[in-house]
């Protein structure tokens, strides 16, 4: 904020300098389009961020990021900017004692400084960009404090005590309003404020000294004394069975990962609480703000049409066509805003009021196993399911390494076990006529192969840490020497040469702790898979190597820190998030679980 004022000064020195450069008509030109420019500029900025702002949100491509990031940016810049050039233009209206035909019609323009304060204050679909803005909501309240003094500034050096100087007043509230509601937002929104927002009152529980006393009297009148946990009753409204799942040895059935409505509208509320004046406007005092703005922004537009239409000899036609399209154009971010407002997932909410009947309808689509504890479901990265579908020693080694290292291994295994059947299907179609049983699950399998290695190399803050980027660059590496010494050969007969490789040897035996490359571990991993599955079936063997991935899709996701499923909301989301969440509503995490009772004495 304070770089967007200081070079709002050095335009405006810039342009002192240019008497000396240009001809003196270039000057003027340059003079008396610059400031219009600048404001309709903001105001075109400011409609297309109130439109695009939360498209990010549900749309994840880069170049609507890019575009909203350009426009965010250059938002606080031109507006902060154009007040700088207007209070250089009042200061040479008070040195002059008379409108400076230069500049134009300084009366009017003293009145668009409401407006860039009300630009500055930002539309209410996007009030920061990325988490790191609201962390530094410090700097937006110094802004705030100086661009009103500006604003404030630049109406009493242009009041003339006629009606546009009364008219600014009405706009100056708004304008704070606006910008006020901004900074909150961005203060509330930062991760302390955040924390302690959604921290509970303290509680100091049973008194412990009464209770011993209790306890000490009743075992010194010769009672049979003992102490027992007593839970608490829950509200009428809670259901266990709907909101944790039908019973505690549950699992997720690998499909309930893409039925994601209910979590979208969740992670929907987290974006707006994080990115947008959602935790403001959906208030009573948010409300009423957005009436106050509105009703006062009509008010001024009516009024200001009746006083031109007396009045229009007295300004430039050009000043008073931009002063109409900054009324219009508040007065439409106004009306916007109260659309969106009103069509949101925020008024629905008012109407449903209970989220726990939505998630409801989820938790009962779960699938029964009761042979899993869901204490470990998610802690395993794969071993409940290798110890369920096979004999786990064959397979225990991919687990037992670094996550990262499982990863990869298993990737590169699904990855090669999908494309040799793959080709088979094409060279012997004859053979793969009744195969749906376990189609399902190799593209399931193969999708979320490549989502964790997308993790892995593109958003390895997700994930544990480790030296993930490492193997991956390691591995390539030797797979491009080994085709490398192949050359010649196509896609298809590439996988043929990793499926042929002998691994009776363990690769590390032979290439040491030097390379981290995990290509020929991953080629064993893929023989035994089909090995596998010439034994026992290929439904089977996929059904495995799906679990496995759901396994480790779990893990990620415990492991992965909320503000960092947070920080991705701003590119569209991530399925890992998702997944947290899908998770925590099933109860088959510790995140939000707090277990309510208490102790009481009983004697016999």
């Amino acid at each position: 904020m304070v770089l967007n004022i200081l070079s709002s000064l050095i335009l405006v020195n810039q342009s002192r300098r240019l008497v000396e450069v240009f001809p003196d008509h270039m000057r003027k030109e340059y003079n008396k389009w610059l400031l219009r420019t600048l404001v309709l500029v903001s105001l075109a900025v400011q409609i297309s961020l109130i439109y695009s702002g939360n498209r990010r949100k549900y749309i994840a491509m880069r170049r609507i990021r890019g575009f909203i990031w350009c426009a965010y940016l250059l938002a606080d810049w031109v507006a902060t900017v154009a007040l700088g050039l207007l209070v250089d233009c009042q200061g040479n209206l008070g040195s002059s004692g008379s409108s400076n035909k230069e500049y134009g019609d300084l009366i009017l323009m003293a009145f668009w400084a409401p407006f860039l304060l009300l630009h500055l204050g930002g539309p209410d679909t996007i009030t920061a960009y990325a988490l790191a803005d609201n962390e530094l909501w410090l700097r937006h309240f110094l802004g705030l404090c100086v661009q009103t003094f500006a604003a404030c500034y630049i109406t009493l050096l242009a009041w003339e005590g006629g009606l546009i100087s009364w008219l600014t007043i009405p706009m100056l509230l708004c304008g704070m309003i606006k910008y006020g509601e901004r900074t909150w937002v961005l203060m509330t929104a930062n991760r302390d404020q955040f924390r302690d927002s959604v921290l509970t009152d303290t509680d100091p529980g049973p008194n412990y000294a009464n209770f011993m006393k209790e306890y000490c009297l009743k075992e010194a009148e010769g009672y049979d004394v003992s102490a027992a946990q007593v839970e608490e009753q829950r509200s009428p409204e809670y259901d266990p069975e709907n909101t944790t799942g039908a019973s505690r040895d549950s699992k997720l059935d690998p499909r309930i990962i893409l039925q994601r409505q209910v979590i979208e509208v969740e992670l929907g509320f987290a974006y707006d609480v994080f990115y947008t004046k959602a935790p403001i406007i959906y208030t009573p005092f948010g409300l009423c703000f957005r009436l106050m703005t509105s009703c006062s922004t009509l008010a001024v537009l009516l009024t200001f049409s009746g006083l031109i239409g007396v009045n229009s000899h007295k300004h430039q036609l050009l000043d008073v066509a931009i002063t109409y399209t900054l009324l219009i154009g508040a007065l439409f971010l106004e009306a916007y805003a109260v659309r969106s407002l009103l069509l949101s997932d925020w008024t629905s909410l008012w109407s449903i009021r209970n989220s726990s009947k939505i998630v409801g309808r989820l938790i009962r689509e779960k699938s029964i196993d009761t042979e899993l504890d869901l204490k470990i479901l998610f802690t395993c990265r794969g071993a409940l399911s290798l110890q369920k579908h096979s004999k786990y020693g064959v397979f225990k080694w991919t687990v037992d390494v670094e996550f990262d290292h499982s990863i990869l291994i298993w990737h590169i295994a699904t990855d090669l076990c999908y494309n040799l059947n793959e080709i088979e299907r094409r060279r012997r179609p004859d053979l793969h006529v009744n195969e749906n049983e376990w189609n399902h699950y190799q593209k399931f399998s193969k999708k979320l192969a490549d989502y964790m290695l997308y993790l892995l190399v593109m958003c390895p803050f997700m994930l544990p840490m480790g030296i993930g980027i490492i193997r991956f660059r390691d591995t390539c590496a030797e797979a491009l020497v080994f085709f490398k010494e192949r050359s010649g050969t196509n896609k298809d007969d590439a996988y043929e040469m990793l499926r042929h490789v002998d691994t009776k040897v363990f690769p590390k035996t032979v290439k040491g702790d030097r390379s981290k490359s995990v290509l020929f571990e991953a080629c064993k991993l893929a023989a035994s898979l089909n090995e596998m599955g010439r034994a026992e079936g290929r439904a089977k063997m996929w059904k495995m190597v799906g679990d496995v991935w759901v396994e480790i899709l779990g893990y990620a996701a415990s492991q992965c820190r909320g503000f960092d499923h947070a920080q991705q909301l701003e590119k569209g989301g991530e399925l890992l998030t998702h997944v947290w969440l899908l998770m925590a509503h099933l109860g088959i995490t510790e995140h939000f679980q707090i277990n309510e009772g208490h102790g009481r004495v009983s004697w016999l």
